[in-house]
Parts: structure tokens; C-alpha cells; sequence
């Protein structure tokens, strides 16, 4: 693993931050935002570089500008095991700050990414000063934990093409969020892909290869374009399907 740092990242105001409008800063006063900015830090993470881990005590939350960061817990015998990918806007270790507990997961960056570290001291004294700050995180807290209940009813009652369609949906809402359209680059190994949805990498291959035959995804390298992602939304509520 590359636990090299590659250092500062580029200086980020959260004032004109294009990431803001869908993350949770989105109602916090003008004010407040240059405090945050004055008391945040911006770094950049290579691949393979752990931002926090499992079990530690919580130093504060990050947001992602840019990157996709793996959200991983260890299991028996040392294997991993997927918890979800966050991508830009997205903020993690946050319910370990508003709980006061650790981390519960280790996050690990995919690819170069920028994060924005705000400790916990600043985070919880924005929450005290900020009732619309408090909704926008306890409405993230409530995606979060919808997200996990979706999961867990998709390991245990969903077919693996539902799961597949799923992720991939939930790829392309966040990189809609943030005024993309057609494509996203979604920098994983197919076997991490796999992990995310709950299924074996040779049945990830195989589902993309249909959903792609089907012309519902196109996939070139790493790059995939959802073409119909209302034909997705079909095969992700669906309990019992047949993409041949």
C-alpha cells in the first residue's frame, strides 16, 4: 500500500466552493464560511493512502472536492469488506464526531484525491452556533443510514444485477450533483467495484458486459456513461430479473 503523501492541496475557499450548494455547508451564513475557511486544511491523497482508521478516536470530518475515498471495515481473518465509496461533496468520519465515537471504518483515498480536514472542536462549536448547519448534517446522517439499510436488504433479499444497478445509479446521482451529465470516471479495479455491490468480480464483469450489450451503460477503460438510467432504476427495484 502507498502510504506517501503528495502534500498540501491547492488553496480552497469554502465561499466559492462548487462542491457547497449539494453538501452540507450549503445554508451556512457567509460568515461562518470564512471562519470554516480560516480553520479548515486542504491535502491531497495519493492511491492506497489511508485518511483515517477503524477503531481510532476521531480527530474531525473530511470533505471531498475531488477523488473517490473506499469506506472498508476489517472482517474475520483479515479480509475487507466494502462499506461504500464516497465521492466529491460527500463528507466522512462525521457521525464518529456527532457520536463521539471512533471511526467506523478505515478510509483509504482510490486515486489522487483533494479532502478538506475540519477538526472536531470547530465542527461541534459550527453546530452549536448553526441550527441550519444541525439539519443539513443530521439530513446526511439519515442518507447515510438509509444507505446501509439498502445494503444490507441487498445482500441478504436482492439479486446481484439489482446490487450492480444500484451502485452504478448511485455513481451517476452523485456525479449529476455536481453538474455533470452522460459520464462519470469511476477510477476502480473491477474486483473493488465487486466488493461495493456485494458480489464476485467475475459476476461484476459479466453484469457490466450485459447491461453494456443491453445499451444501458457504455464502458471504455474506467469511464462509464449510464444511457438509461430509468431502464436501471427497473432492474435496481427489482427482486427476481433476467438481463438475458
Amino acid at each position: 500500500m502507498n502510504m506517501s503523501q503528495k502534500g498540501p492541496g491547492p488553496r480552497l475557499t469554502c465561499v466559492r466552493c462548487p462542491r457547497r450548494e449539494s453538501g452540507v455547508f450549503c445554508r451556512l451564513p457567509r460568515k461562518e464560511l470564512r471562519n470554516l475557511d480560516k480553520a479548515k486544511a486542504s491535502n491531497t491523497y495519493v492511491r492506497g493512502q489511508v485518511v483515517f482508521y477503524e477503531d481510532n478516536a476521531p480527530l474531525g470530518a473530511y470533505c471531498i472536492f475531488s477523488g473517490q475515498v473506499k469506506l472498508y471495515r476489517l472482517g474475520q481473518g483479515g479480509k475487507t469488506r466494502v462499506v461504500r465509496i464516497a465521492g466529491p461533496g460527500e463528507f466522512i468520519g462525521l457521525e464518529a464526531i456527532l457520536t463521539r465515537q471512533s471511526y467506523q471504518a478505515t478510509a483509504e483515498a482510490l486515486g489522487e484525491s483533494v479532502l478538506c480536514f475540519v477538526d472536531k472542536e470547530t465542527l461541534l462549536q459550527m453546530v452549536e452556533r448553526s441550527a441550519a448547519l444541525g439539519v443539513e448534517l443530521s439530513k446526511q446522517l439519515g442518507r447515510d443510514l438509509i444507505r446501509a439499510e439498502v445494503k444490507l436488504h441487498d445482500m441478504t433479499g436482492r439479486p446481484a444485477q439489482a446490487r450492480m444497478a444500484s451502485l452504478l445509479l448511485d455513481f451517476h446521482r452523485t456525479y449529476q450533483s455536481l453538474g455533470r451529465k452522460g459520464s462519470f470516471l469511476m477510477r476502480l479495479p473491477r474486483q473493488m467495484l465487486a466488493e461495493a455491490a456485494g458480489v464476485a468480480t467475475e459476476t461484476a464483469i459479466r453484469i457490466l458486459g450485459e447491461l453494456e450489450r443491453k445499451h444501458l451503460i457504455v464502458v471504455r477503460g474506467s469511464r462509464i456513461t449510464v444511457l438509461k438510467p430509468e431502464a436501471l432504476r427497473r432492474f435496481e427495484s427489482s427482486s427476481f430479473l433476467k438481463l438475458t
